[in-house]
Parts: structure tokens; C-alpha cells; sequence
């Protein structure tokens, strides 16, 4: 990249510009370092990892943002692991939603989600209806 004649060459500066310095900087850490401190793993990293194909650090972010899960931010988890096929991330998303459900149909963001996202709630309920078979087999 640098040995070229491109803008990066001649300024010596890579533009990232949908990521925070702070996110690059702890994305390449990682790429160094293949370790990550847990109070650093943020929704824009697991983004960035996707973006970037770093699939070890995509499953470290799914992962610890799946334990991080509460009513301030399950919309947001669950658009982000929809979006980036995060499924240990969607996979909390939906245990939290489905415990939860009387408080979480009441945010304002779910009402939003099921306009601008209702590829999500459809999943969502084709989730919800083969636990629901399975658990009705079981018995």
C-alpha cells in the first residue's frame, strides 16, 4: 500500500473513517496481540472486526456483548447481531427478549425496529415458534 503512488503512499495516512481511533487502535492490539481486555470490547469493535474479517475477534465481541444484554440495549444488539451475523450475540438477544418481552414490546425502539427492521421480528418469531415446537415434542 505504501509503495504505491495512492494518497496513502504519498500522506502516509490510512482514512478508516467508520471507526474510532480507539476502536482501530484496540483492533490492531489484537492483531498483534491475539489478546483483549474485556472492558474494551464495544458494539463499533465487533462491527469493525466484521468489517476487517477478523473472525476470532468477532466471536471474542459476540461473546462478551452477549453477557452485557439489558433492557438499555437489547434493540441495539439485536440490529447489530442481525447485521453482522454475530449468532452467540443474537442468540442472547432473543433469551432476553423472550424473558423480558412485556418490558422490552413497551420501548419505543422496538416499536421503531418492527417498521424499519422487520426482518428482525419475523426471525425473531421463527426462533420463538421452534423452541416452542421443540419444547411441546419434548413432552
Amino acid at each position: 500500500m505504501f509503495n504505491s503512488t495512492n494518497k496513502e503512499s504519498l500522506s502516509g495516512v490510512v482514512d478508516i473513517p467508520n471507526f474510532n481511533i480507539d476502536t482501530i487502535k484496540t483492533l490492531v492490539r489484537f492483531l498483534y496481540s491475539n489478546q483483549i481486555d474485556p472492558e474494551q470490547i464495544t458494539p463499533d469493535l465487533l462491527m469493525a472486526a466484521d468489517e476487517f474479517m477478523v473472525k476470532e475477534l468477532k466471536s471474542i465481541c459476540a461473546e462478551g456483548l452477549s453477557r452485557m444484554v439489558d433492557i438499555t440495549n437489547v434493540i441495539e444488539y439485536l440490529i447489530l447481531s442481525s447485521r453482522h451475523e454475530a449468532d452467540r450475540l443474537k442468540e442472547a438477544t432473543y433469551e432476553f427478549v423472550v424473558a423480558n418481552i412485556d418490558e422490552v414490546q413497551e420501548l419505543p425502539e422496538w416499536k421503531d425496529m418492527s417498521k424499519t427492521n422487520p426482518e428482525i421480528i419475523a426471525s425473531l418469531f421463527v426462533e420463538l415458534a421452534t423452541k416452542f415446537n421443540e419444547f411441546i415434542v419434548s413432552k
